[in-house]
């Protein structure tokens, strides 16, 4: 789970802390309860959340033009 750590600065997640995260994540984002995340869903939340949007455009993912 190293790329989850790098993301998070927190370090290497284990098996158990990774699972309980990413099913947090569906418990909040899944917004039609469908258990899964759809498209319009991830980009829902990842548009509204700063912290995503500082990670996504330190790693090059994004730049300052998709931000507008």
């Amino acid at each position: 789970m190293t790329a989850l750590g790098a993301m998070s600065l927190r370090g290497e997640y284990s098996i158990i802390e990774a699972e309980k995260q990413a099913e947090n994540l569906l418990n909040k984002y899944d917004t039609n309860n469908d258990a899964s995340i759809s498209l319009s869903e991830f980009q829902s939340f990842v548009s509204r959340d700063q912290d995503i949007l500082k990670m996504l455009l330190s790693y090059g993912l994004i730049s300052l033009e998709d931000l507008r």
